[in-house]
């Protein structure tokens, strides 16, 4: 499953003439009547989806956009529900001129691509993954399939946390070999958005600054430019930016209520395994440590049909013992712009007087930084 929210929202990128697409895409067996969905973000914000049904196995897809940009073509083969589809059949594509052709026997997730140098670099990308996508579906899996007792153990909790960071660390690793090598292609560009994130801002930047100069001067790349400055503002050592959001009653809770106090800011949500896998760990250290001037906020990027599944979570995990809000509104929640959110589990551990003073601690690592502050 490819973390490609953030990605769908690309930004506008001048210099590039309008790009009209058509996607022909050929499945050699469909035993039932199926569909295949895409979706991708145009400028402004503008999510478009659109349907083909298969006829002897063709769909085919026609757009136009401002810029090369993501899009998700998500194949239904019985006429299932696609947003709520396990384990969905589906293929990541980069939309651009000319026509791509998706070909496969049987599923997407095993469909060849062609089309221009751009749509076959990204897909050739994409396949290097395959081996990771592949650890963290077995991984996902083998947490949904795991009794809750043994979910809640420090040391499933540690392990599950390290498979999972060691999947993300390889396919970053992935990219990054990519900009090195092409410091002239758009592609490299739209690599970085995955890693706009204060953990790898050095690596971001330095990539960054290795690429070609009108790269740099599009819309994209002064966007970009303008990400990695503001992230700076929420590295250690900087202010917490504050926020006001609602409990599980509607309460409305802001962060500057807290101060005087050590504050860990925790996003998660209820769907998110690797946070849930995480809470175990947090419900120690606040057991540890609530005696000592220090708390928890939990701030779920949960959305308004999930209500129900949050305060489920919530109970399940133990998490009421510090208070908890959520706008319910997803990745549009104002929390993602002002953290630089890209992904979850993120947290970040705020002193007394509002100052970030350590970033996404988790397992041992958030036991020992705790501990050298309260004893």
């Amino acid at each position: 499953m490819k973390l490609i929210t953030g990605l769908l929202a690309l930004l506008p990128l001048a210099g590039f003439s309008q790009q009209n697409f058509s996607i022909k895409g050929l499945v050699g067996k469909t035993t039932r009547p199926a569909t295949a969905w895409l979706s991708y973000m145009k400028e402004e914000g503008q999510m478009v989806t659109d349907s083909s049904v298969l006829k002897n196995g063709v769909f085919s897809f026609k757009g136009t956009v401002k810029e090369p940009v993501m899009g998700r073509i998500i194949m239904v083969h019985e006429g299932e529900d696609k947003l709520t589809l396990r384990n969905a059949d589906y293929l990541v594509v980069l939309l651009s001129s000319g026509t791509i052709t998706i070909s496969t026997k049987d599923s997407l997730i095993h469909s060849s691509v062609k089309g221009s140098q751009l749509v076959l670099d990204f897909a050739a990308m994409e396949k290097k993954k395959d081996a990771e996508e592949a650890r963290l579906v077995n991984l996902m899996t083998e947490f949904e399939n795991t009794p809750k007792a043994l979910q809640d153990k420090k040391a499933y909790g540690e392990n599950y946390q390290a498979t999972f960071e060691d999947i993300i660390v390889k396919k970053a690793a992935i990219d990054f070999a990519y900009i090195k090598g092409h410091p002239n292609s758009y592609l490299s560009l739209l690599s970085l958005i995955w890693h706009l994130t204060t953990e790898r801002l050095g690596k971001v930047d330095s990539a960054f600054n290795s690429l070609a100069a009108p790269l740099k001067q599009t819309d994209l790349g002064l966007a970009i430019a303008k990400k990695i400055d503001s992230r700076k503002t929420i590295l250690i050592g900087g202010k917490a930016p504050n926020f006001i959001s609602s409990d599980t009653t509607g309460t409305k809770i802001s962060l500057s209520s807290f101060k005087g106090k050590y504050v860990l800011v925790d996003f998660w949500a209820s769907w998110c395994k690797p946070c849930r896998a995480e809470n175990p760990n947090v419900v120690k250290a606040f057991d540890t440590y609530k005696d000592k001037n220090f708390t928890v906020l939990g701030v779920s990027l949960d959305k308004e049909d999930d209500r129900d599944k949050w305060i489920k979570a919530i109970n399940d995990d133990h998490l009421e013992r510090w208070t908890q809000v959520s706008e319910l509104t997803g990745w549009r929640s104002e929390v993602v712009g002002l953290y630089n959110l890209k992904s979850i589990p993120q947290n970040v551990l705020i002193d007394p007087g509002g100052t970030i003073i350590a970033k996404n601690l988790r397992g041992e690592e958030l036991q020992q930084k705790l501990a050298s502050l309260f004893h």
